[in-house]
């Protein structure tokens, strides 16, 4: 008799470059959590993902990422490119798997949208000046992620007792508080929450150095299942080829404002609550 297979029950949807590896991370060191082994599968993306090194397309390869789930009360998996395209995936994970949860991490658009630019100029592929780019790249759009539509997309899908919408400010300031809040709402056992290592993960910044960028692009190019390279020396290489980022150009944030602006007032209504945390460099 064949196997029942198994699904995830929650998903972290994103937002990119809002701490969803760092949550993927803690989450893992759960007893009662099982995270996939293949952080980002984009499944439910698949057809609509650019420029990812690495994307599950068939159902029977995406499954066999839980087939070790048995027994886990939360099994999950964390690809931030499910909240930009909103209904469209909200409405594929919710065909698949009706009764899941889904868990949500926004960050000050214009830092998001600036730390989303370094990591395409660490991997060679954006030459510009961060205002340029948002004036010129073909990226530009990428860079760009607004958060109101799809936030009330995945709200009005699952409903608002399964949906958990956190802020990458509390993520920095207090993680044992946001974890606490991610345990009830996952209903896991809280204590474990406190005991995670605290790490930081997928450091930011740009290439030190020309070689630096070469070893970068080299690396992404290698299928990540292929070479895997433990999380302690992945760190390491990145703080040795790796600059700390450097400031946000005024001209960049004054772009960004009024798109940036009229999001967050919509949002705002979507959640019914002031979000100062998302304007925190403006």
């Amino acid at each position: 008799m064949s196997k029942v297979p198994i699904w995830p029950n929650f998903f972290i949807v994103g937002a990119a470059k809002a701490g969803t590896t760092s949550l993927y991370a803690w989450l893992r060191q759960h007893p009662q959590v099982y995270m996939s082994p293949v952080k980002e599968p984009h499944y439910f993306s698949r057809d609509l993902v650019e420029n990812v090194r690495f994307v599950i397309r068939k159902e029977r390869d995406y499954l066999k990422l839980f087939r070790r789930a048995a027994g886990y009360k939360a099994i999950g998996e964390a690809s931030a490119s499910y909240l930009p395209f909103g209904r469209i995936v909200a409405e594929r994970i919710k065909a698949a798997v009706p009764h899941a949860r889904i868990l949500i991490i926004l960050r000050d658009p214009v830092e998001r949208c600036f730390a989303d630019y370094l990591m395409h100029v660490r991997t060679g592929r954006e030459p510009r000046s961060f205002y340029e780019a948002l004036v010129k790249s073909p990226l530009s759009k990428v860079y760009i992620q607004r958060y109101a539509q799809p936030v009330s997309d995945y709200l009005g899908i699952f409903g608002k007792e399964n949906v958990l919408v956190l802020m990458f400010e509390d993520l920095k300031s207090n993680p044992r508080g946001l974890l606490k809040q991610v345990a009830q709402f996952l209903d896991i056992d809280e204590e474990p929450m406190m005991q995670v290592k605290l790490a930081v993960e997928n450091p930011g910044g740009v290439p030190r150095s020309a070689l630096s960028r070469v070893v970068i692009t080299v690396r992404r190019k290698i299928p990540v299942q292929a070479l895997p390279i433990p999380k302690e020396l992945k760190l390491l290489l990145k703080r040795i080829l790796l600059a700390p980022r450097p400031p946000l150009d005024p001209r960049a944030v004054e772009y960004l404002r009024p798109i940036f602006e009229a999001d967050l007032r919509d949002l705002e209504k979507v959640l019914g609550r002031s979000l100062p945390e998302l304007r925190k460099v403006w």
